[in-house]
C-alpha cells in the first residue's frame, strides 16, 4: 500500500465519521442523551424534595432516580430509552472529543476543553 492510497483512505474515513457526527439521526441522539441527562437529575431532584419533606428514603443518586423510573407503570421502556439516551450521550461526546464539530479547535486550549 502506498502513501497515496493510505491518504485516500483517511480521507474517506474522515468524511464518513463527519457525515455521521453532523447528520440528522446523531442530532436526535444526541438530544434524546441530553433529555434523558436531565430528566434524571429532575428525578433526583424530586427524591430530594421528597427526604426533605419526610415522606422518600435516604437514596438520591442516579441510580436511586433510575430505580425510581423503573417502578412506574412503564418503567420498562423508560428504562430502555433511558439506555439509548444514555449510550448516545456518550457517543456524543466521544464526537465531540474526536471530530470537534463544536469547533473548539485543535490548539492546546481546544484540545484540553474536548478532552475534558
Amino acid at each position: 500500500m502506498n502513501a497515496t492510497n493510505s491518504n485516500e483512505i483517511k480521507a474517506d474515513v474522515k468524511s464518513a465519521a463527519n457525515k455521521a457526527a453532523y447528520s440528522p439521526l446523531m442530532e436526535a441522539l444526541a438530544r434524546l442523551g441530553y433529555g434523558v441527562r436531565g430528566l434524571i437529575y429532575f428525578v433526583i431532584g424530586l427524591l430530594a424534595l421528597d427526604v426533605a419533606l419526610g415522606k422518600g428514603g435516604a437514596v438520591t443518586n442516579q441510580q436511586g432516580a433510575i430505580a425510581a423510573i423503573g417502578k412506574q407503570p412503564a418503567g420498562l421502556v423508560l428504562l430502555w430509552v433511558i439506555l439509548i439516551g444514555l449510550v448516545s450521550y456518550s457517543l456524543w461526546g466521544v464526537i465531540r472529543a474526536v471530530l470537534d464539530p463544536l469547533q473548539k479547535g485543535r490548539d492546546l486550549k481546544g484540545l484540553v476543553t474536548r478532552v475534558a
